[in-house]
This record gives C-alpha cells, structure tokens and sequence, in this order.
C-alpha cells in the first residue's frame, strides 16, 4: 500500500496524471514491493529441505485456500462488470462508489479473521477455553455491527461531503451494501472454526457457490 501510494503521488506532483499513468502506476508498485521484501527478508528458507509428504499436506491445504481467494476476488468485481452492461455509466459509477466504500467491511473482517485464527488454533482441542473465546469473538462481532450501523446512519451527511452532492444516490446502495456486509461479519466465527480445524474444503467450496 506504501508503494502505491508513493507512485501515485509521484504521478501527481509530476503532473503526469493520466488514466494510463495511473494504471501502470498501480500495476509496477506491488512488483516494487515483491523485490523490496525479496531483498531485505531473511534467506534461510530458500535452503529448508522438506518431505513429498510435508509439501502435498501443504499443497492440499492451500489448494482451498487459493480457490477461496480466487473466488472471492471474482465476487468483489464482477457485480460491477456486469452492471456495467445493464446500466449506465452514471448509475455504475454511483454503485462502484458504494461498493468501494463497502470493501472497507471485507479488509476489516479479513483482518480480524486473520488474528483470530491462530488463537484459535491453540485452544481448539480445550473446550471451556475455546467456548469462552467463542464467547468473546461474539460479543466483538456484536461491536462491529452496531459500529456499522452507525456509519449506514452517518453515510446521509458523510458521502455527500466526501464526494459531492452528486453522489447522493451512493447513500442508499451502501446501505443496502453495509446490510449484507453485516452478514459476512457475523459469519467470522464459523470461518475461523472451519480454519483451525482445517477444514477449509468447506470454505473453498461454499466461496465457489457464492460466486456463482
């Protein structure tokens, strides 16, 4: 992100802003950062030898996970690709403005996922502890919602300001897109279940059909 920021800055102070510039300013920065960590991140386990059976497990495992990834990332752009053929311009780019304030959902609750997994890991085979941890991811989740809500209701004064009076009709879509956000946060705790318990077939799968 620090990368892409920097390039793109880079691309306005220079008053080169262009649509293409723009693009390939987004396109070359994640390669940056590629070689940047590939540099200055520790060597060592380019040398670490590891068993046929130790890499199917882990080819096994990730397979899901890659498939869950693939089709999440089809979820998240191809509404917007095929509003594009159905609708106007205008009224895409007022969707897409929703959407894309909407997405902060997803990192938020991507994020959280990601923290929680490895807590859960530890505990998943002590019950009492893992109902208590249950308990708490819960009542965090419970937070997040009604913190959603409050933006919904902070939206009406909040879009207009940020992106002008013509973006007004964006208030009504991102609440009907925080609406089914709420439902992607409340399915964290059965997703980080399913991925300390390894079943991330599941996830896979279910990504897939929700794609479709």
């Amino acid at each position: 992100a620090i990368f892409k920021i920097i390039a793109l800055a880079l691309v306005i102070f220079t008053k080169n802003f262009t649509l293409i510039t723009a693009v390939l300013a987004f396109t070359i920065s994640p390669w940056l950062t590629t070689i940047v960590g590939f540099l200055f991140a520790p060597k060592s386990y380019l040398h670490v030898h590891t068993t046929p059976k130790v890499t199917f497990e882990l080819f096994k495992f990730s397979k899901w996970m890659a498939l869950w990834g693939i089709a999440a990332s089809l979820t998240g752009k191809i509404d917007i690709l095929l509003l594009g053929k159905l609708a106007s311009t205008y009224q895409t780019g007022i969707y897409a403005a929703a959407a894309r304030l909407a997405t902060g959902y997803i990192l938020i609750g991507s994020a959280y996922a990601a923290v929680l997994t490895p807590k859960i890991s530890r505990v998943i085979s002590n019950v009492p502890e893992l109902r208590r941890q249950v308990f708490l991811i819960a009542q965090s989740i419970i937070v997040i919602i009604a913190a959603m809500i409050f933006i919904a209701i902070l939206s009406t004064w909040a879009i207009p300001f940020i992106f002008g009076d013509d973006y007004i009709g964006t208030v009504i879509i991102f609440r009907w897109l925080t609406l089914a956000s709420m439902f992607f946060i409340s399915s964290i705790p059965a997703n980080v279940s399913l991925m300390a318990l390894g079943r991330v077939k599941f996830m896979g799968l279910s990504s897939v059909i929700q794609a479709l």
